[in-house]
């Protein structure tokens, strides 16, 4: 199948981006994301206008600040395994990175691109949340930042506003600890169901911790319960089996034909302790 026809733009600044963008509505931005590529190709959405982020040079790299970590959206996904401080710091983004789609796919997709196409599936969105991150957005009434946690608002939808694109991923000072974990589809490599946790420690025990969700709803998101159980507590047996149980309290799961929206719930319970107990082994 053949797109419908679309005009192409590729701006070298974001204010040039953002005036294309909100000059034309229903336009979008290509942040090398492929899974974009291939819905205009199918025809499942059908942009009059792409405006190509990859000649801003504003948008590529990595930065260290004095409060954490920028990635510029551009930045593509192969690019963010291979650096040191988010291997070693950002251990649940740099294996949520590892165990997305294939090389070719980390090769080509870009943060930003990623992001905003929000798959529900989606590794990094989850490994996000856990960390505390934020999305920086600018759009033609300035620039915000969005967390992460409001980010992601259902199926393949964001908090973007018209004509807002994403220039960067902020990320917070690092946890103590933190981990992915992931029951992946045999066929599109996405989550079925994926647990990021993150653990900020006071000795022995939890002081905070996030923890989200991918694949099993709509987008990803914190699990409240499992957290509460967590914090104030050591990272012990009852701890983690009390976390578990109550991973998927208050949240809708989703179904497709091989799995069942009650299967993929109780697969979360199922990632967060294996998330745990290994974190506690570490």
């Amino acid at each position: 199948m053949l797109p419908q026809q679309f005009d192409y733009v590729a701006p070298v600044t974001v204010e040039e981006a953002v005036q294309a963008l909100s000059a034309t509505p229903n336009a979008r931005f290509l942040a090398g994301s492929f899974n974009l590529l291939i819905d205009i190709k199918t025809r499942r959405v059908a942009p009059p206008l792409l405006v190509d982020l990859r000649k801003i040079p504003a948008l590529h790299g990595i930065e260290r600040t004095a409060s954490g970590l920028r990635i510029g959206s551009m930045t593509t996904l192969s690019q963010l395994l291979e650096d040191e401080e988010i291997r070693g710091t950002y251990v649940a983004l740099a294996e949520a990175l590892e165990k997305t789609g294939d090389p070719q796919i980390r090769n080509q997709d870009a943060i930003g691109g990623h992001l905003e196409y929000a798959s529900p599936s989606s590794d990094i969105s989850a490994a996000l949340v856990a960390l505390g991150a934020s999305i920086d957005v600018t759009g033609p009434n300035g620039s915000r930042a969005i967390p992460a946690d409001d980010f992601f608002t259902g199926l393949r939808q964001t908090a973007l506003a018209p004509g807002e694109l994403i220039t960067a991923v902020t990320l917070p000072a690092g946890p103590a600890r933190s981990a992915y974990e992931k029951l992946k589809h045999p066929a599109h490599l996405g989550a079925i169901c994926g647990v990021a946790v993150a653990l900020w420690l006071d000795g022995d025990q939890v002081a905070r911790c996030r923890l989200a969700v991918t694949g099993a709803t709509d987008h990803a998101q914190r699990l409240p319960a499992a957290e509460a159980a967590l914090t104030g507590w050591p990272l012990v047996e009852p701890r983690i089996a009390e976390a578990a149980a109550h991973a998927a309290d208050g949240l809708t799961g989703i179904s497709d034909l091989q799995f069942s929206a009650d299967y993929r719930l109780h697969m979360i319970g199922v990632l967060l302790r294996r998330a745990l107990v290994h974190l506690r082994a570490a």
